[in-house]
């Protein structure tokens, strides 16, 4: 009896924790913004990490950078980012 409600609820909750697990980007509006893309709170839409957080770009912003592209400057210093570009 006992183990049988252990199941339940470890099946009930076992969706919520998958949940927290996302490995897709965060929620803008209707869409969900790719890992390397962060949501633009002056329009809502997915905008490039890149722009924002290389010191090149005219749209640089570091704070921008550091508090939404946590992912991309992950990317960028461990990974190869060319791994993920089409060809």
């Amino acid at each position: 009896m006992v183990l049988n409600i252990v199941v339940i609820v470890f099946a009930v909750m076992l969706p919520s924790f998958i949940v927290g697990l996302s490995v897709t980007g965060k929620r803008c509006g209707t869409k969900v913004c790719d890992l390397l893309q962060y949501c633009s709170n002056f329009n809502k839409h997915c905008e490039s990490c890149e722009h924002t957080c290389e010191e090149s770009s005219h749209n640089f912003d570091l704070n921008l950078c550091a508090d939404q592209c946590q992912d991309y400057l992950h990317e960028t210093k461990y990974v190869k980012i060319s791994t993920y570009e089409e060809k």
